[in-house]
C-alpha cells in the first residue's frame, strides 16, 4: 500500500503525447531525485497514471512531472482540476550531473525516461540540443506514439528513424531502441554507443559526456568502454525505494 498526498497543481503543459505537470506538494518531501516516478490519482478518481519526476525543488517542495501518452478524457480533467493524490515516489536514484560544455549522450530505459527529459530540456533551454543525442529503450512498447525523425543520421542504419515527438519538437535528436518495433535500433546499447562515439570523434574535438539512466537490470549490463579520455561514462541504477 502507499502513502498518498495531496498536491496542488501549479501548472499543466500538454504536448501531443506528453503531459507536463507541476505540483506544489502539501507535505514535506526530502528524500525526492529527479530519479523518481510516483502514481497520480485525481481527487474524484481511483484510476493511477504513472507520472515520472523531472524536477524538485525541496526548498519550495515544488515538484515537475512528466507523464506520457493520456487519453483526452483524462488531459481534460487533469486541465480543469486543482488538486490531485500523489503516491510516495517508487523509485529513486542519484541526481545526474549537468554539464555545459561538449557532447552529451544520454541513453535511458522506461523508468530513467523523466530524468532524461528533464536534461533534455536542460540541454534546450541552455542552447545545447544540436550537441544533444537521446536514446529511449523499451522492451515491448513505448509509452507514446512514436513518429519518423525530421534527422538525418548518417552514423546509424538507414531503417533507424523512429523518435519521441516532443524531442522532435525541442530540436534534439532522438531515436528509440527495441527489438522488432518499427524504426527502432534492435542491437545492442554497446553497439549503438560505440556507432556514435565513433561518429562524434571524427567530426568534433569537444569532450564527449555518457549518462545512462535506468534500472540495475538495464545499466549494468552495458560493458562499453571509454577508449579515450576525451569520452566519460556515468551510469546511475535505480534501486527500489524504502523509508
Amino acid at each position: 500500500m502507499f502513502t498518498w498526498v495531496d498536491a496542488e497543481i501549479q501548472g499543466f503543459k500538454n504536448y501531443p503525447s506528453v503531459t507536463i505537470l507541476d505540483l506544489q506538494l502539501r507535505a514535506d518531501a526530502k528524500k525526492l531525485s529527479a530519479l523518481c516516478f510516483f502514481l497520480l490519482r485525481l481527487a474524484d478518481d481511483e484510476h493511477e497514471i504513472k507520472a515520472y519526476a523531472m524536477q524538485f525543488n525541496q526548498a519550495l517542495q515544488r515538484l515537475r512531472l512528466y507523464i506520457p501518452w493520456l487519453d483526452e478524457g483524462v488531459i481534460d480533467k487533469l486541465s480543469s482540476t486543482t488538486f490531485v493524490r500523489l503516491s510516495e515516489p517508487v523509485f529513486f536514484g542519484p541526481v545526474f550531473s549537468r554539464r555545459n560544455d561538449g557532447i552529451n549522450i544520454v541513453v535511458c530505459d522506461e523508468v530513467g525516461m523523466g530524468s532524461a527529459i528533464f536534461l533534455a530540456e536542460y540541454f534546450k533551454t541552455n542552447k545545447l540540443a544540436k550537441n544533444t543525442y537521446l536514446f529511449f529503450a523499451a522492451n515491448e512498447k513505448f509509452s507514446f506514439t512514436p513518429i519518423p525523425s525530421q534527422f538525418i543520421t548518417s552514423f546509424l542504419p538507414g531503417h533507424v528513424i523512429a523518435s519521441m515527438p516532443l524531442m522532435e519538437d525541442w530540436g534534439i535528436l532522438c531515436r528509440l531502441l527495441s527489438p522488432g518495433l518499427p524504426g527502432c535500433f534492435d542491437e545492442s546499447v554497446d553497439l549503438l554507443l560505440s556507432m556514435v562515439v565513433e561518429h562524434v570523434s571524427q567530426r568534433q574535438e569537444q569532450d564527449i559526456y555518457i549518462e545512462l539512466m535506468g534500472i540495475s537490470e538495464f545499466v549494468e549490463k552495458i560493458q562499453f568502454q571509454e577508449n579515450s579520455s576525451r569520452v566519460s561514462l556515468m551510469k546511475t541504477s535505480l534501486v527500489r525505494y524504502q523509508y
